[in-house]
């Protein structure tokens, strides 16, 4: 669940970062240091959030049963 919520926190910032001049969040007209950190951590919220959730997927899926015996 955490790891959910990581991904959305992640992407908001995201999104929210590189249209702060549209919005009227940002400090001044261009891409400013503050939308570049935005934008870094967020990259970093959501790799680290879609690592975890794509883990835990693989390891809860149960193992795939063997080829049924072939037919004679």
């Amino acid at each position: 669940m955490v790891d959910w919520l990581l991904l959305v926190a992640g992407t908001s910032l995201g999104i929210i970062s590189l249209l702060a001049d549209l919005i009227g969040l940002g400090g001044f007209p261009g891409f400013g240091w503050k939308q570049a950190l935005g934008v870094a951590v967020s990259l970093v919220l959501v790799g680290v959030s879609t690592v975890r959730i794509y883990r835990r997927e693989r390891q809860e899926a149960p193992e795939p049963r063997g080829s049924p015996e072939p037919r004679p």
